[in-house]
């Protein structure tokens, strides 16, 4: 009888370590997701608002209007040439504000949040990027990093940068120069099979 009574024992020890190990996975994988929601929301209302943002500085990064825009009227000559790193600063700065608000250190841990911001000048379009990374320091992050994986968790936002009127402009000109080129070609064509008869 006090056999089976001992056995009890290490059974339940076995059975509630196991219970409490996969509770706590649980909830580290729901604290997991929350925090790569928040992360997302964040970069995608700082590509959005900084989008909007871009084109005129008189809008804030809560959607409201702060004063005037006084950008002047070339200041996207300055961007061809890396300008509009304050631009950007403001809104990676408004970010991890953000981020601090909306995940408490309690919550996740105290791992290091990188916000990145970035501007692409294509051709046609321009597109604000946002970046965020969070490097987790739960148990399991310690766990992934012996067998060599990476837990950090990445979240990247783009938005483009609406200028109806400028985007007119280069359709615009890329038509009339696509006329002038076209004429020569074809100018230069009709010579060659003038000459070739």
């Amino acid at each position: 009888m006090k056999k089976r009574k001992g056995s009890y024992t290490v059974e339940a020890v076995i059975v509630m370590s196991t219970l409490i190990f996969i509770i706590f996975a649980i909830i580290s994988a729901f604290l997991l997701l929350y925090q790569n929601a928040v992360m997302y929301y964040v970069a995608t209302q700082a590509a959005q608002e900084g989008a909007v943002m871009w084109t005129d500085t008189a809008q804030d990064l809560e959607g409201g209007i702060q004063g005037t825009d006084d950008q002047g009227l070339y200041y996207r000559i300055g961007e061809l040439f890396g300008g509009g790193s304050e631009k950007e600063k403001e809104i990676q700065t408004w970010a991890e504000q953000k981020l601090r608000e909306l995940t408490p250190n309690t919550l996740i841990g105290s791992g290091k949040e990188t916000v990145s911001v970035s501007f692409h000048n294509y051709v046609v379009q321009q597109v604000v990027e946002v970046s965020i990374t969070k490097e987790i320091d739960i148990p399991f992050g310690e766990i992934a990093r012996y067998f060599d994986q990476d837990l950090d968790m990445h979240v990247t936002a783009k938005a483009a940068v609406a200028q109806p009127a400028e985007f007119i402009r280069n359709v615009d000109y890329g038509i009339e120069l696509a006329k002038t080129v076209w004429k020569q070609i074809s100018g230069a064509l009709d010579g060659l099979l003038k000459s070739k008869k």
